[in-house]
């Protein structure tokens, strides 16, 4: 029995995949071509012949990284679109009907001209400009292509150095990279693509504003008498937010909590705020992100002499704040940068206007799901102590 199994696997892998139909007629052309340009490629309709025999459209061109490139379109559809070209001259595409037995027809030849390319388009909004711990950068993609977008910085040795990459495909993108010294460096800034095509350079000397990450381990909760909190049972404390730990989470009881609630901190000095970094869910549970509780719209306030009552008069709004899904995808639906983007911290810059406080609290206005009980993972602060 062993045997006969072997048998039959050995025959199986030695099976070669051919056409089930065997026949060197050259099938008939497309006819009547019809080139709609378009940004960084172009949409070409045609006729197709009335043979039965035909599979497919098959496009062949020459590739930005030299050789050939391929784009096969169903004999269901009447066109072929060809996209990934960097510049805006003629291209020569050769149009084959390919028949089932994998016979080409004879091409016929089509000029197309692109329009400006997609990775020009964007690299044409990037700006950049110095922030806390490094630089921020700005860029449109109004048609949401794939593109990673590249930082890099030239060392002491004048060597460049290739220090971060964002893959994205959102509309808009407000991306800061952190972690560089406070002092004159010379970036580089650029995007690919996955045709292997590169935008121009933008190369610009930046000084990082200075900052330092705030010591946690000075904060307390602060309980003021009008504060919406009430620990859920042994979950959830307040604590939770502020104790490093990005497998905790704070919660509120469900059933006493409303929106907008709040919730103070005292940071144990005082502090010129410079960012902050939110994290809506636990690194084990990245579900939990635009969902739930997660807060989505709120506000941070400072005060350096809070009341017990803790009325509204001696607090200073510092910064409103607005969660951002890359996608902008409905609740429920999340992409992998959607992930990523949480997962990372949603980051939010203070005014230089704004003094120097001691004690923060944390409105939340408005939840991803308007449920009304407040989930948060983590808050990290950075700035000067004063």
């Amino acid at each position: 029995m062993a045997l006969a199994w072997s048998v039959v696997l050995f025959s199986c892998q030695d099976k070669q995949h051919e056409p089930l139909v065997k026949s060197d007629r050259v099938p008939a052309k497309i006819t009547n071509p019809i080139v709609e340009n378009d940004n960084g490629g172009a949409k070409i309709t045609y006729t197709l012949p009335d043979d039965q025999d035909i599979l497919y459209v098959l496009a062949t061109f020459n590739s930005n990284m030299g050789g050939e490139r391929v784009v096969k379109s169903s004999v269901y559809k009447n066109y072929v679109v060809l996209d990934g070209f960097a510049d805006t001259k003629e291209h020569t595409v050769n149009l084959y009907t390919v028949s089932r037995s994998e016979v080409r027809s004879e091409p016929v030849a089509v000029k197309i001209q692109p329009l400006i390319a997609p990775i020009k388009t964007i690299f044409n909004t990037l700006e950049v400009a110095p922030d806390f711990g490094g630089i921020n950068a700005r860029f449109v993609n109004e048609k949401q292509n794939e593109f990673v977008f590249h930082t890099m910085y030239k060392n002491a040795e004048g060597v460049w150095i290739d220090y971060d990459r964002l893959y994205t495909n959102s509309k808009t993108r407000d991306y800061s990279v952190r972690g560089l010294p406070s002092e004159p460096i010379e970036f580089a800034f650029f995007f690919t693509d996955k045709w292997k095509n590169s935008s121009d350079t933008l190369k610009k000397t930046l000084t990082p504003i200075f900052e330092i990450k705030l010591d946690n381990t000075l904060w307390k909760h602060l309980p003021l008498d009008n504060d919406f909190y009430k620990r859920y049972g042994t979950f959830g404390p307040v604590t939770s937010a502020f104790d490093g730990n990005l497998n905790s989470f704070f919660y509120q009881d469900l059933p006493s909590a409303t929106m907008p609630n709040w919730w103070t901190i005292d940071l144990g000095q005082k502090v010129k705020f410079s960012r902050m970094d939110v994290y809506q869910a636990p690194t084990s549970r990245p579900t939990y992100s635009y969902n739930y509780g997660t807060p989505r719209s709120y506000e941070i306030w400072g005060s350096n002499n809070p009341s017990q009552d803790g009325r509204w008069d001696d607090w200073t709004l510092l910064v409103k704040c607005e969660s951002v899904k890359p996608s902008g995808s409905p609740v429920g639906v999340t992409t992998p940068e959607d992930n990523a983007y949480a997962m990372a911290g949603e980051n939010y810059n203070f005014p230089s206007s704004a003094g120097s406080y001691r004690y923060i609290r944390f409105k939340t206005l408005r939840s991803w799901t308007g449920a009304q009980n407040l989930m948060l993972t983590e808050l990290v602060l950075y700035g000067q102590p004063q």
